[in-house]
C-alpha cells in the first residue's frame, strides 16, 4: 500500500510529465564599458590619470529596441565609478547600443546629447543583439574627448582612452530557478517513493 508521501510524489511527478515551459522571459541585463584613462571627475579640478573607469547600464531585455541583426538600443540608468575619485549615476537619458555595420561596436551613450560616452569597437559585435551575456570583449576605445557629462557626483570628462573593454551580463530568469527546483523536489520524491517501495 502506497503512503501519503508516496502518493505525493506520484503527483509531483504526473504534475512535471504534462507541466509545458515556460516562455522565454525578459531578464535584468547588466552592461559595463571599462578602461584606463585620463579626465576630470567631480569637482573642476578632480582630474585624473591612468585611473580605472567603470560605466554600468543597467536595464532589461523586453526593452531592446530595434531589428536583429541592425542598430539596436536599450536604455537604462547609468553609473560611473572612477578608482580613487568615488561613483556617481548620469544626469541624462542614457541607452546602450550596439552597430552590427561594416565596423560593429558597441557601447554607451548620453541620449539627450546624442553622443557616445564610451564605447568599444570589435568585430565580435556584429552578431550581437544586446539581449544575451558576452565579453568582455576589448577594442578601440570610441569616445568625445573633452565633452562634460553631469553626474550626481560632479563632472565627467574623458581626455584620453587607448582601449576599452564591453561586458554584458543578465540575470538568471527566475522561471529558469522554478524548473531547477521542481526537478530537484521531483528527483527527491522519486528516491523515498522507490525506498519506499523496497522498504514494503
Amino acid at each position: 500500500m502506497l503512503r501519503g508521501s508516496a502518493l505525493a510524489g506520484i503527483g509531483i511527478l504526473g504534475l512535471l510529465a504534462v507541466a509545458k515551459p515556460a516562455p522565454v522571459q525578459a531578464a535584468a541585463i547588466t552592461y559595463t564599458e571599462t578602461a584606463i584613462a585620463t579626465g576630470r571627475f567631480g569637482s573642476l579640478t578632480g582630474y585624473f590619470t591612468n585611473a580605472v573607469v567603470t560605466i554600468t547600464l543597467t536595464s532589461d531585455t523586453a526593452t531592446v529596441n530595434g531589428p536583429a541583426g541592425s542598430h539596436q538600443t536599450n536604455v537604462g540608468v547609468t553609473t560611473i565609478s572612477v578608482s580613487g575619485m568615488g561613483t556617481g549615476t548620469f544626469m541624462d537619458p542614457t541607452s546602450v547600443s550596439e552597430n552590427p555595420s561594416s565596423y560593429p561596436i558597441a557601447g554607451i551613450n548620453d541620449l539627450f546629447r546624442s553622443t557616445i560616452i564610451l564605447a568599444t569597437a570589435s568585430p565580435s559585435f556584429a552578431a550581437y543583439d544586446l539581449k544575451t551575456s558576452i565579453g568582455p570583449i576589448s577594442g578601440l576605445a570610441y569616445y568625445q574627448p573633452g565633452f562634460v557629462y553631469s553626474t550626481t557626483s560632479g563632472l565627467f570628462e574623458l581626455d584620453s582612452v587607448a582601449t576599452s573593454t564591453f561586458t554584458a551580463v543578465t540575470a538568471p530568469e527566475p522561471t529558469s530557478c522554478v524548473l531547477m527546483c521542481t526537478a530537484l523536489l521531483a528527483a527527491a520524491a522519486r528516491r523515498r517513493l522507490q525506498s519506499e517501495v523496497e522498504a514494503a
